[in-house]
């Protein structure tokens, strides 16, 4: 990463706070850890939410609710690996 010099003056601007790179690396690996808990969670929360709706012997999925399964489907099915 390119550094740049800050007078003593901009110093203790906030504005001039820089990150070293291990903190952007920490950052960037919390960032990815949250993403990750995160999708699981609402998976797990929708999954849970369909398993009651199908106690529901009169409920029954409209086009839409189908068509948003499928399409969350196949984007996940994008980012497995050829034989994952």
């Amino acid at each position: 990463m390119t550094r740049c010099r800050v007078s003593e003056e901009d110093r203790g601007n906030p504005h001039f706070d820089v990150l070293t790179d291990a903190e952007e690396r920490e950052l960037a690996l919390q960032a990815h850890i949250d993403r990750r808990e995160t999708l699981k969670a609402y998976i797990a929360s929708a999954q849970e939410k369909i398993d009651r709706l199908l106690n529901y012997a009169e409920w029954s999925p409209d086009p839409d609710d189908i068509e948003a399964a499928e399409e969350l489907n196949l984007g996940l099915d994008f980012h497995l690996p050829p034989n994952g």
